[in-house]
Order: C-alpha cells, then structure tokens, then sequence
C-alpha cells in the first residue's frame, strides 16, 4: 500500500497529507530500498520520454538531421512552451522536411507564463508546436522519415514508432513487452504501466550506460543522459523541477517527472535508480518526494540541498499577501530491502 510521504502543515495542523511509492533498484532489477509499494503499477506517463528517444538514435535520424544539443534534450522534454522550445520544435521538423501540421500531440497555452500571456496579448491561439509534447511528437515524426514511413497515425500502438519505443522499454527496463498495461497519454500516444521497481531499475541503467544491453543503446543512453544534463532547460523549462534539481546536482543525475505524480531518476556512475509515484499531490510534491529519496540516500550534499529549499524542498506556502501560512515537508523514511 501507499503511505504518507509528506504533509502540509498550516499552524500547530496537518492540514493535507500526500500519499505514494517510491522504489529504489540497482541495474540489474534488485530492490534496494522503498516506501509504500515498490512494486504498485503505474503509468510513467511523461516521465518515460528519455526512454522513448532511444528510438529517434536508433532510425539515424539524430545524426542524419545534425540534430544540436538542445534538440536532443527536448526529445526528452515536457517543455514549458518558451520561444527557445518552440524554435527548437520547428527546427527539428524542418530539418527533417516535415510540416507543423504533422504534429498530432493536441495543443494548449504554454506553461510559462510570460509565453502564454504573449500569446493572448497577440490575440493568438496556441498551435501544436506550443504542447509541452511537442518534442517528443517531433521524435516521433522524424524517426519515422528516417525509416522512410508514413507518419501518418504515428501515434497509434500499432504504428511501427510506438511498436519500436515499446520494444526498446522493455528491454531497457527488463519487463516483457505483453505484460505492460498500455493507455493513452494526455498527448494522444502510448503509455504504459509497469511495476515502479522495473522503472527505478530501466532509469538505472539508463544513467548507467555500461549495464545497457548494446553497445549501441550504451552509446544512446550516455547521449541522452549528457545532453539533458548540458541543457536542462530544454527538457523541462525556466524555473522547473526537473531542470534545477539536476542543475543542483552537477550532472549527477538523469531524471524526468511525469502527470500525476510519477517521477523516475538515475544516478550516474553509482547504479541507482529511482521511481515515484504519488497517488495525490500537489504540484511540487513529487520533486520533493525524489529530493528527499536523494537526500536520505546520500547522493544531494547540504550546498545543493540548500539551492532547492523552500522553492522544491521544505515548501514554504505563502498567502495571497505574501506571508508565510506553512509548509510542506517530507515525512518519510526509506526502509532498506532485505
């Protein structure tokens, strides 16, 4: 079962509780530590993007585009919809000779505010290329020019693209492919739910290139893993969880949150990976859970620890008039596997 994994204090009260799992696994599948159930099934949801651009590698699309570092960091990327996201979006299509129109991700405003407000300004709509999937949609899209394919209906279980990212997440986290339970995402494409362990351990390896199972998927996870690193805002956006906790971590760590409350994390060169899955949240609270899960594990020192509080860890909550009303805070400790 799920259990208590931080609160939200308002005076002398605990004012909310936030429920969830966490497991952590070595590369090769061993449960090492763990709070409620490491091996309760969910969906990765946006948190499998490193995952699903293996595949983009695999078609030579990366190196026959000349894709830059940035464009690589934002396959992986749930992007908060800034100009240097949607540039690099349209970028990646065009060089690739694919249209925006391509896109099958859906749209929304951007998550950055100052992009959204923009747009309004300008009486403007969002488009697809302003979806905080549209990285990876273009992954998608050009892995399947590569391949010489129709795009069309890329994003179906049954086209070759999702048939290939289903493969290649079952061998990194060493699951079956038939035993993933497969839906769609917010952004119209396969996600899939597998035990918290299989991905705490498929992040693991990911973090770790030596355990990969190729020399080519070794090659294609230290890629992935240097370019979100080199540019993190580019994987997630100004300001977010994900890019300054690994810009806290001095290259550390490879991680990527996903909806409703899924985060997945490796350590670089100690083995370690990490899955999180929160069963109710607030927006914050899963970085949090992993920032702890890091600090408890010994992987965040005091200095990077402070570069994160109160904004991601020990959350000061504030009223509409700026004073301090409370604070969410972890509440857990890690139990060590026998």
């Amino acid at each position: 079962m799920s259990e208590i994994l931080a609160s939200a204090v308002r005076g002398a009260l605990v004012d909310l509780e936030f429920y969830g799992s966490v497991a952590v696994s070595d590369c090769g599948g061993k449960l090492l530590h763990y709070a409620g159930d490491p091996r309760m099934e969910a969906f990765t949801r946006s948190s499998a993007k490193p995952m699903q651009a293996f595949s983009v590698f695999e078609s030579g699309a990366v190196d026959r585009f000349n894709l830059t570092g940035e464009e690589i960091s934002l396959l992986c990327a749930s992007h908060s919809g800034e100009d240097m996201h949607v540039s690099a979006v349209r970028s990646i299509l065009g060089k690739a000779g694919a249209p925006e129109s391509a896109l099958q991700c859906g749209s929304h405003y951007p998550v950055y505010e100052p992009a959204a407000s923009a747009l309004i300004r300008a009486g403007l709509k969002p488009s697809a290329v302003h979806s905080n999937c549209s990285g990876k949609h273009a992954g998608m899209i050009i892995t399947s020019v590569a391949y010489g394919e129709d795009y069309t209906g890329y994003i179906y279980l049954e086209h070759p693209v999702q048939q290939r990212i289903l493969r290649n997440i079952a061998g990194i986290c060493d699951y079956p492919a038939n035993k993933f339970i497969i839906s769609i995402d917010g952004c119209g494409v396969p996600t899939f739910a597998a035990p918290l362990l299989k991905f705490a351990q498929g992040m693991a390896r990911v973090a770790n290139p030596d355990t990969m199972d190729s020399k080519a998927h070794a090659a294609i996870a230290e890629r992935i893993a240097t370019e979100m690193n080199n540019h993190p805002e580019m994987m997630s956006g100004t300001g977010r969880s994900c890019a300054e906790i690994m810009r806290a971590a001095e290259g550390k760590l490879v991680l990527k949150g996903g909806a409703d409350g899924y985060y997945i994390c490796g350590v670089r060169g100690e083995g370690i990976g990490i899955a999180i899955k929160m069963m109710n949240s607030a927006s914050e609270v899963p970085a949090m859970v992993l920032i702890e899960t890091l600090r408890q594990l010994g992987f965040l020192t005091d200095r990077q620890l402070a570069r994160l509080t109160p904004r991601f860890y020990n959350i000061i909550i504030k009223n509409n008039r700026g004073e301090q009303t409370g604070m969410i805070k972890p509440e857990f400790s890690l139990k060590k596997a026998a």
